[in-house]
């Protein structure tokens, strides 16, 4: 979280599923808030690219036995906010 704050992302809400067939054991779901996608393009490049970041991915994908998005990968979904 503090990765992302510090890229200008504004965490909003993180969960995973409730149902094992449903990726309850290995699934994160997450929202983070960008002012306009210029903005979330730019801050993804930093974070991406922060050595901090490519350190730990690489200590936690080592501690786990490998990749912690494979076989799906990351998927991103951008959405629009309503006025209700």
């Amino acid at each position: 979280m503090g990765f992302f704050k510090h890229y200008g992302m504004t965490n909003l809400i993180y969960f995973h599923p409730a149902d094992a067939d449903k990726g309850a054991d290995n699934t994160l779901i997450y929202f983070l808030a960008h002012a306009n996608r210029k903005a979330a393009d730019a801050s993804w490049s930093g974070f991406r690219a922060d050595p901090k970041w490519v350190a730990a991915k690489a200590a936690s994908e080592k501690s786990a036995g490998g990749s912690l998005t494979a076989p799906n990968g990351v998927k991103s979904v951008f959405l629009t906010p309503v006025d209700f």
